[in-house]
């Protein structure tokens, strides 16, 4: 009787917790909310002059604006934000476990 009653007061509790966490996440109010959203989001995306230094950077890194990578050259993406897989030493060269991967890839392809 014990277990049983124990068993029903534990799902009640779990019901009641549930109900809780759902009245917690209510959808946006209105459209100045999805507008406010939107504006945050524009924000985020690089400048015109951001992106195109990144396709001159790629240039020189052997891939084409259309996307047709150089023959003979290895190119390595990457969001150097993570220590120690992969960050930014001096704020330029990249280094890490991921960057020591690749460069020792790139020795035995030659």
């Amino acid at each position: 009787m014990k277990k049983k009653l124990l068993s029903v007061l534990f799902a009640c509790m779990l019901a009641l917790s549930l109900v809780a966490c759902g009245a917690s996440t209510q959808p946006a109010q209105n459209a100045a909310d999805a507008e406010e959203t939107a504006e945050e989001e524009e924000a985020e995306a690089p400048a015109e002059e951001e992106t195109q230094e990144a396709a001159a950077d790629a240039a020189e890194g052997g891939i084409t604006g259309d996307g047709v990578a150089t023959p003979g050259v290895l190119v390595m993406a990457t969001n150097a934000e993570f220590p120690p897989y992969e960050f930014k030493d001096d704020g330029v060269n990249i280094v890490g476990i991921d960057a020591e991967i690749a460069e020792k890839i790139a020795e035995k392809l030659g």
